[in-house]
């Protein structure tokens, strides 16, 4: 186990608005895994010895990242979570990448691991839920209530600079029907 989300607790108050929450507890991703694996699971900075690596990595609640504060700047991953995908994929071929996050991202990464659990925020009970959905207890096969484009440029808000951020101070939708999911159909 490793990335900056195995240990990290998700519903603590930042900048979330209206998901700000004082729960009485929380099961991270780590202590979920950890509670039903036991001693055959580790929390590592080398995945290489490991039989399978699993990546937690995502967003919080900060400004910059998903807050109703402030708006996101790109749809990717923070950079330094982004190189850690791609160094960990690279050394190790069964890397699973768990992403908590609560809107789509970008994952250029995506052709690098073989397995993607898209965790939302799981809340205190979150840890158990994301172990139960890795180990195969349940399975994880809701339907997304929205479209992750692959890139920002595939979504078709996106598509110039006349849509996105605009002309002179004004956006134009430019879409017509196919606006949001119903571009991807």
């Amino acid at each position: 186990i490793l990335g900056p989300g195995a240990e990290a607790r998700y519903c603590e108050s930042w900048m979330g608005g209206s998901s700000r929450v004082w729960p009485p507890y929380e099961i991270t991703p780590w202590c979920g895994l950890s509670e039903a694996l036991g001693p055959n699971v580790a929390l590592v900075d080398d995945p290489i010895l490991a039989h399978a690596a699993v990546l937690f990595v995502g967003l919080d609640h900060r400004c910059g990242q998903e807050s109703e504060s402030c708006d996101r700047s790109t749809l990717q991953l923070p950079a330094e979570q982004a190189a850690l995908i791609a160094s960990v994929s690279k050394a190790h071929s069964r890397t699973v990448v768990v992403l908590i996050a609560g809107s789509p991202l970008s994952m250029e990464w995506l052709p690098q691991v073989p397995a993607v659990l898209l965790a939302w925020y799981p809340g205190m009970e979150g840890g158990r839920a994301i172990a139960r959905m890795l180990l195969g207890d349940v399975s994880p096969s809701g339907k997304l209530p929205v479209t992750f484009p692959r890139e920002l440029g595939d979504s078709p808000a996106h598509r110039t600079q006349r849509t996105y951020p605009g002309v002179d101070w004004t956006v134009h939708y430019d879409e017509g029907v196919s606006v949001g999911y119903r571009h991807f159909d």
